[in-house]
């Protein structure tokens, strides 16, 4: 998922190996359900060429981010949920609307495909989190001088598995910037980014919310501030919009507070800032 403001452009990943710098600014209309929408099929020829290949295997995007707005500066990290990533330099992404490149096939193409697309620079963080409630902090600096392709971004041992990854800007730390922390169960809260140490690549994290009797796992990280609201969205289809502000902040030991009533059979899928 990737929020843009102000009609900004966005760069999508596809599985046929190619980067697409895609203008938002066509989406001129808003749809109240499905059936004036075409299929994804007919969505994807918008964005990439048709051919013999295509059709036979039509591609998926698999992650999304908006577009870096100093490329000179800026870097992309793409997150598999498999635990590999790579870390591209925004001047080898399309500069223009419309235009694709195939700058990282490889990985797109490959058996685990990137679900993550984070912009970041040096004055950046990285937050990622797993499904065992732990979040690790990477600094955007190091990432940069580092290796490009990195075999294991967070360890995970057994089935745990990468739930997401947000980025920080550094100097907003002190302003009290927060992450915002949603579970499958429908509970959440927001914690002082400044609780969490700055990692190397490949370790553990720490945890960043308690698992309760009915929590569930971390599902959604999200960088947040008291102005701005989070849309947490269900498996059955329910939205609700949260104001920032309304949350008391917590630490992160704790579970947190419950955010959203939920069904029987039913759990909170994803949750973004906006």
């Amino acid at each position: 998922m990737a929020v843009v403001r102000g009609g900004g452009d966005v760069w999508l990943f596809a599985t046929n190996g190619e980067t697409l710098r895609f203008p938002t600014r066509t989406f001129d209309r808003v749809h109240k359900d499905d059936s004036d929408v075409a299929d994804d099929s007919e969505n994807l020829s918008l964005c990439f060429d048709r051919d013999a290949k295509w059709l036979e295997n039509p591609p998926r995007v698999c992650a999304a981010c908006p577009v870096a707005t100093d490329a000179e500066q800026s870097s992309v990290l793409l997150v598999a949920p498999g635990g590999r990533a790579l870390v591209v330099s925004a001047t080898e992404l399309p500069a223009d609307s419309g235009k694709r490149c195939t700058a990282v096939t490889e990985f797109l193409t490959s058996e685990w495909p990137p679900q993550w697309a984070v912009v970041f620079d040096d004055h950046h963080d990285i937050f990622v989190g797993t499904t065992e409630n732990r979040i690790i902090r990477l600094s955007g600096k190091a990432l940069r001088a580092g290796s490009k392709s990195i075999d294991e971004l967070v360890a995970l041992p057994g089935e745990e598995e990468y739930i997401g990854a947000v980025t920080v800007v550094d100097t907003a730390l002190a302003l009290g910037n927060y992450l915002a922390t949603v579970t499958t169960g429908g509970y959440g809260k927001i914690i002082l980014a400044s609780e969490f140490e700055v990692s190397k690549v490949g370790a553990r994290g720490i945890l960043g919310q308690k698992k309760g009797k009915n929590s569930g796992n971390l599902c959604t990280i999200e960088a947040v501030d008291p102005s701005r609201h989070l849309l947490i969205g269900t498996l059955y289809g329910t939205v609700l919009r949260i104001r920032v502000g309304d949350l008391p902040p917590s630490k992160r030991e704790n579970v947190g507070l419950k955010l959203i009533h939920l069904v029987e059979g039913d759990q909170v899928t994803c949750a973004c800032a906006c």
